[in-house]
């Protein structure tokens, strides 16, 4: 009899871990052109950053910009820059904090939390706009999408939806 409850409750928690693995919530970070069409869909684990960097217009400097994905909202991690000339940031916004380092003048925290971002890409004259993917590759958006609006956005679906836009 005991051996009976046993085998039950354990086939129970069986299903009902099943259960809950299939529905637990994958984030992502996917990339559309402004037509709507998907260019890129990258899971993202917690933690995880991708980049974007430009360099700047005037100062024709290199600004980073570092992202998460975290709770269905692409945040702001951190902005990088070499100077703070020509309109770039010159204090910390609230609850963010402003770091001289060798090289570059950090801005950590305190930054932008949206679902979406509009990001205008510049070309080999203007912007130089390239990012970096969460698995460290880089890709060069001035040449395989000069002067378009890419749409960066966080997405969250269960692991269950994933796994079929996966294979379907």
């Amino acid at each position: 009899m005991l051996d009976a409850i046993r085998k039950r409750a354990f086939s129970l928690l069986l299903f009902f871990s099943l259960i809950f693995l299939l529905c637990v919530p994958v984030e992502s970070l996917t990339v559309r052109s402004s037509d709507g069409s998907s260019i890129s869909v990258c899971p993202v684990a917690p933690g995880d950053s991708f980049m974007l960097s430009f360099i700047h217009s005037v100062e024709k400097t290199p600004v980073e910009s570092e992202f998460r994905v975290l709770s269905g909202k692409v945040r702001q991690w951190e902005e990088r820059f070499l100077s703070h000339n020509a309109g770039l940031p010159t204090e910390a916004p609230p609850n963010g904090r402003f770091i001289m380092d060798k090289d570059w003048m950090i801005l950590r925290g305190g930054g932008l939390a949206v679902q979406s971002i509009r990001y205008r890409v510049g070309n080999e004259q203007f912007g130089r706009n390239y990012m970096v993917l969460p698995d460290g590759a880089k890709i060069l958006l001035f040449e395989e999408y000069p002067g378009r609006i890419l749409f960066f956005s966080a997405e969250s679906t269960s692991f269950l939806n994933y796994l079929f836009s996966q294979v379907f």
